[in-house]
């Protein structure tokens, strides 16, 4: 009847061993393996033939590392005498792969005689690769969020900006052609749209911000760059998305009149801010910049425009 018993006891803890998810690893006083279960066998790499009576347990281990865990069993510090709570450690596989473990060991005493040695080991890749996961997720959600309350501050920024520097272009062309005949007064109000222009491209750029990125500014500060946070406006050739909201950018224009160096109203004709029209898709852009007399062409890095002559209203004449 005891032997039934035994025998019964014996095969649950088998069952029980074999079963966990876990590695188990047992060694006999010489640090010869003696139990390998399955769980040992998909963290290791072996299989409990290879191990078995055949590998001495320090195999199992980076160098260094078993002397450090018998000192921690016996010195009763890190659980107790012939104990040793849970800690990090990493084991090597059949293939040389360092492997981080969650594990736990303790001596197996006969009358106050170490006799064997056991480990549990949990792996920790695949918790690992999961906390990246979420740890990556988390700060991309961090840098979304960044980039949508830069966006918006901008936006912000950008919209308010633009209407006080539109009044101060309007005012200063005013002056412009009020000062007719003025070289000096006309350069320095030159010099004030161009300098404003300037400010409207800043603004431009601001308002096209759509992630966050900085550059170094004064010591440890920092700015946004806005050539790396505001993408460029498109081309021509690109393909242009189609939107009803869209408003075209200001397109780069050369200057190819007789008199490049002087002002509009130093030559005597009347200075408009006028549209430009491509006549090869017969569209109408806005051109911020562009202060030329009416019915004069001027030349984009791509073809000819010509800049109608407008009537009272300012509309172009057909």
């Amino acid at each position: 009847m005891l032997e039934t018993e035994l025998r019964k006891t014996k095969e649950f803890l088998e069952k029980m061993i074999d079963s966990t998810v876990d590695g188990i690893v047992a060694a006999d006083i010489r640090g010869m393996v003696i139990l390998f279960n399955p769980g040992a066998e998909r963290v290791f790499g072996y299989s409990a033939d290879e191990v078995v009576g055949k590998l001495p347990v320090w195999k199992l281990y980076a160098e260094g590392v078993p002397q450090q865990i018998m000192r921690m069993l016996r010195d009763g510090r890190h659980g107790g005498v012939g104990r040793l709570e849970e800690t990090r450690r990493e084991i090597v596989t059949k293939a040389g792969e360092l492997v981080p473990v969650n594990m736990t060991a303790s001596i197996i005493y006969e009358d106050d005689v170490e006799v064997a040695t056991v480990g549990i080991f949990s792996d920790l890749r695949e918790r690992i690769r999961i906390e990246q996961r979420l740890l990556k997720a988390q700060e991309d959600l961090e840098h979304s969020e960044k980039n949508a309350l830069v966006a918006q501050l901008a936006g912000t920024a950008a919209h308010e900006l633009n209407q006080p520097l539109t009044s101060i272009m309007g005012y200063a062309q005013l002056v412009a052609r009020q000062l007719e005949g003025e070289a000096a007064g006309a350069r320095a109000v030159d010099i004030i749209l161009r300098e404003a222009e300037r400010m409207a491209e800043i603004v431009r750029k601001i308002g096209r911000i759509t992630q966050f990125e900085t550059k170094e500014y004064v010591g440890s500060a920092s700015i946004i760059d806005l050539d790396k946070s505001a993408p460029a406006p498109p081309q021509f050739g690109a393909p242009i998305e189609k939107s009803a909201e869209a408003v075209p950018e200001p397109m780069p224009i050369e200057d190819t009149r007789p008199n490049p160096t002087g002002s509009a109203s130093e030559a005597g004709s009347p200075v408009v801010q006028a549209p430009v029209v491509d006549e090869s898709s017969r569209r109408t852009m806005k051109v911020s910049r562009l202060v030329v007399e009416q019915g004069e062409e001027v030349s984009t890095q791509k073809r000819t425009l010509k800049i109608p002559r407008l009537d009272k209203d300012g509309n172009p004449i057909r």
